[in-house]
């Protein structure tokens, strides 16, 4: 089976992410959307109203169509796209879906953090904590920063390439670990 009919067949974990971190908080914090007059952009996480409970309940925003008054979406839940027309679509705020940067992710990216995580917590870096920055593309952006504040220095690995090994992952870990430490050390010693 193609990745690609495993992300139409099953669901995808930013969707699992989305249900479990940020519906929550919205029934909790009270709904927080956008404007009612602003025109969704792409990339924007907007919810289908007046239409049946499908898939793209949830679903990105990809383009206007432009032949007929319609919309193009992309289900948070399957990635699939599908048009809509004549369904009312609610903006998510687009400040408050900015800080939970998971319901971008891809699968493949959600994979590589739960390798990164179990390689962090196997080499107990303790006091110094590597964390995934950001992603981009097929690269994620890994730094290291200090624990409990005690300390605001962060310092930035170069990119790591998510298909790469365990094994390089360590290596490049444990390298950035060492640059951090040195870079904490040459601070102190300045000071």
């Amino acid at each position: 089976m193609s990745d690609h009919t495993k992300n139409i067949v099953g669901e995808l974990k930013r969707y699992d992410y989305a249900i479990q971190n940020l519906l929550p908080s919205l029934w909790l914090k009270g709904f927080n959307f956008a404007e009612r007059d602003q025109e969704p952009e792409p990339r924007d996480l907007v919810m289908l109203q007046c239409a049946p409970q499908t898939e793209w309940h949830l679903s990105f925003y990809v383009e206007r169509c432009t032949d007929r008054d319609g919309h193009v979406l992309e289900s948070l839940k399957t990635g699939r796209l599908c048009n809509w027309s004549n369904v009312d679509l609610v903006i998510m705020s687009r400040e408050w879906v900015s800080t939970h940067r998971k319901v971008r992710w891809t699968d493949e990216q959600f994979a590589f953090e739960k390798t990164f995580m179990a390689e962090s917590r196997k080499a107990n870096f303790y006091m110094h904590l590597p964390y995934i920055e950001r992603f981009n593309g097929d690269h994620a952006h890994i730094g290291f920063r200090v624990r409990y504040g005690i300390d605001s220095t962060l310092t930035i690995a170069d990119p790591f390439n998510i298909d790469g090994s365990r094994g390089d992952l360590r290596c490049h870990l444990w390298k950035w670990f060492k640059i951090h430490k040195q870079k904490l050390a040459m601070q102190r010693s300045a000071a």
